[in-house]
């Protein structure tokens, strides 16, 4: 993500089921819950709200809630964005 002088802001790590084809339709499902990295690698959890609301509505599980977290965590432990276009211009 970049300002709208293109300064490099963070990278934005999306936690979403894996996408699916389907005959007549793409399947996927957003975990309601992202990171957010900063370019000195600090990160933290956005719409940790909207998770917590969703987990109440009764979308995910404890279990579900846990494993997303857990995913999101493995992400940022094992550096999983693309880096190399923190320079990048249109």
């Amino acid at each position: 993500m970049w300002t709208p002088t293109w300064e490099f802001r963070c990278w934005y790590v999306q936690l979403q089921s894996p996408i699916v084809r389907r005959p007549n339709a793409i399947e996927t499902m957003d975990h309601a819950l992202d990171a957010v990295i900063e370019p000195d690698g600090k990160w933290h959890w956005k719409d940790e709200d909207d998770f917590v609301e969703a987990q109440r509505l009764g979308v995910f599980t404890p279990e579900e809630a846990a494993a997303v977290r857990r995913e999101g965590e493995r992400v940022i432990a094992d550096r999983l964005w693309i880096t190399g276009w923190e320079r990048w211009r249109p």
